[in-house]
């Protein structure tokens, strides 16, 4: 009885460090957009995002469309769909120190939006230029989360 007490315990503590220290890739799929104003601004996008897309791609605001994440200790990692029309692979073929040398897939439908190999750092999002949607464009933000919940 105590030793079933006791692993019980240490897999507790197992379980609770690797929820401390977890990291995923964060994938945002974000709809930019200039007019109309929206009533309410979407909360989940920082200022800081705000003015890289209003800088680099010319959109005043910005709402999230969809966020999913994948575990970051996977060398190959399949996102669960960015909604109904949209994929995402990510494919790690480095790490070092944070940085990170990464294949990205993205797909809308069956098409391929990007194709690419880039260098990435922890702690500094990567922002890829997606397809016009509406009277916007679609942009997905790809960052390394060290507060995701372990899955």
């Amino acid at each position: 009885m105590l030793l079933k007490n006791l692993t019980t315990i240490i897999i507790c503590l197992l379980l609770s460090a690797r929820t401390v220290t977890a990291q995923d890739f964060v994938a945002e799929l974000v709809y930019c957009f200039n007019s109309p104003p929206p009533e309410t601004p979407d909360a989940r996008v920082s200022a800081e995002t705000l003015e890289k897309i209003e800088k680099t791609f010319g959109y005043q605001h910005a709402r999230i469309a969809q966020i999913t994440t994948s575990p970051l200790d996977k060398r190959k990692s399949d996102f669960p769909p960015l909604g109904k029309d949209f994929s995402l692979k990510i494919e790690q073929l480095e790490q070092k120190d944070g940085q990170y040398k990464l294949r990205v897939n993205f797909w809308h439908k069956d098409k391929s939006v990007v194709e690419t190999v880039v260098d990435f750092e922890k702690g500094t999002p990567l922002y890829i230029k997606g397809p016009l949607y509406d009277r916007g464009l679609l942009v997905l933000i790809i960052r390394v989360d060290d507060s995701s919940p372990a899955k």
